[in-house]
């Protein structure tokens, strides 16, 4: 009974992955705002971007002093976006009205 439960989970799990599988993480950003260097934790890959750079199926979107940006179109057909802070830290914006 288990060892159907375990395969009915690992297949649910295979065919709902994530939108935002890679675990970047931006350490760096560079050239006043035009480049950011962004690791993969779980491999330990890093690439120096700009916009529009890929990595896998992923695109740079936007790079600022405080997140970087990145897209990747799934296969319903929307494109999806995650921000992805620099050095792993969130921001506090702070606004007048």
């Amino acid at each position: 009974m288990k060892k159907i439960l375990y395969s009915v989970l690992f297949a649910v799990f295979v065919m709902c992955g994530p939108a935002y599988s890679h675990t970047f993480k931006a350490i760096d950003i560079g050239g006043g705002e035009s480049e950011a260097l962004l690791r993969d934790t779980a491999t330990g890959d890093e690439w120096l971007v700009q916009v529009g750079d890929e990595i896998d199926v992923y695109r740079v979107i936007q790079i600022t002093e405080d997140y970087v940006t990145i897209g990747h179109l799934e296969d319903d057909g929307i494109f999806y976006t995650t921000d992805i802070p620099i050095g792993g830290v969130r921001h506090t914006i702070e606004t007048t009205p």
